[in-house]
């Protein structure tokens, strides 16, 4: 077996966890994806081991399950690193999309609060979210077994379900599966051929696809700690004009590197140095929200815990208690220099423009009077008719 580096493994792990689908999903999106700003300052749910142990004890006391709820169920154990339960799971959802006996089991809403995205028909929807966690979970079998090149068509299999997901629904979660997919092809080539470099080829060049698709990889899958994520989103964000997010997201790529984070793409050394007035008053608003985003997590991670034992509902009522403490997070108060550099720093060049057009009018009409000047009267006043 071909030697895979613990840090390619460590990437791949983070990056392989953007496709999973179960009622949290959902209710993300209806509440409103986090955007790059809260994305870069860990302002977003991240869900202790304890909110899925406590998801598997309360869908296990039920007689019977929903198609969806085998999402939840499978998602639960793959986030505790339960692959082959997971892929269980997904093994008896099928049947009951395949067996018209179990059409009851395909629910029109999830509940009463929250319906399917994207406006897609029920049972399209539940095979849709079928492909996408049976594929995600095969490739984080794969990856925890140390990515063998004897078991990659798992590896390639589960990238292919993710295929056929995004073809069924290429738009969902704001474009994180496509980017999945693409970073897995790019795995999976890396492994075939390990002497050349990862060679991440996008299947949408958009720049603000490719923003929206980093941050749910960031904030919906396993990509908080990554170098490398953080990296490609500065890029973008630099390329598109964003310099104060690109600076706030150096500044998270500078913090991971003091907590001794490493970049396996080689990426911590890209020449980012979006240019922003006053770095000093970005730098203490970045440490400050994020010693608070900190702090909210510290004390979620308690309520699931003290919740442990709180009933049925223990795990949704953990869900929202984290998504509203969420929802306050300190806005960068703009300088007028700030929030208008843009248009300020055209001023310059509109005036310099100005000047070069102006001034050959300017110029013909000094030598113009000056020459009338050195004109005698009789000159001035021009030919007398007789």
């Amino acid at each position: 077996m071909r030697f895979i580096s613990a840090l390619l493994l460590l990437l791949a792990w983070q990056i392989s966890h953007a496709c999973l689908n179960d009622r949290d999903t959902l209710r993300r999106e209806r509440m409103g994806l986090p955007s790059a700003q809260q994305a870069i300052l860990g302002w977003f749910p991240r869900m202790p081991k304890d909110y899925y142990r406590l998801r598997i004890e309360r869908i296990k006391k039920q007689k019977s399950l929903y198609a969806d709820e085998y999402d939840d169920l499978a998602v639960a154990h793959d986030k505790l690193g339960e692959y082959d339960q997971a892929i269980a799971a997904m093994a008896t959802k099928w049947k009951i999309l395949e067996d018209p006996k179990h059409a009851w089991r395909i629910r029109t809403v999830l509940d009463a609060a929250f319906q399917y995205a994207d406006d897609l028909p029920p049972e399209k929807y539940q095979r849709y979210t079928y492909y996408a966690n049976l594929g995600t979970f095969l490739i984080h079998r794969w990856i925890s077994q140390g990515m063998p090149l004897a078991k990659i068509a798992d590896a390639e299999k589960g990238q292919s379900l993710v295929a056929m997901a995004v073809k069924i629904n290429p738009d969902a979660h704001s474009g994180r599966e496509w980017v999945q997919m693409d970073l897995a092809a790019a795995l999976i080539r890396k492994v075939k051929h390990p002497s050349q470099p990862l060679d991440i080829q996008w299947s949408r060049p958009k720049p603000d696809d490719q923003i929206k698709g980093l941050v749910g990889l960031i904030t919906m899958g396993n990509a908080w700690e990554s170098i490398d994520v953080y990296s490609l989103l500065a890029k973008v964000l630099s390329e598109t004009q964003r310099p104060t997010m690109a600076y706030l997201a150096k500044l998270r790529i500078e913090e991971l590197k003091k907590a001794g984070k490493k970049s396996v793409l080689g990426l911590e050394d890209l020449p980012l140095n979006p240019v922003v007035r006053n770095p000093n008053r970005f730098e203490q608003y970045f440490v400050s929200t994020r010693k608070r985003a900190e702090v909210i997590h510290a004390q979620n991670e308690a309520i699931a815990q003290q919740i442990r034992s709180g009933g049925q509902e223990a795990d949704e009522a953990y869900e929202f208690g984290e998504m509203l403490s969420m929802k306050t997070m300190p806005e960068y108060q703009l300088t007028f220099w700030e929030e208008h550099q843009s248009t300020l720093l055209l001023i310059p060049p509109v005036f310099i423009l100005a000047a070069l057009l102006v001034s050959p009018w300017i110029a013909y009409r000094w030598w113009k009077r000056r020459r009338i000047l050195k004109m005698g009267p009789a000159q001035r006043m021009g030919p007398v008719d007789e």
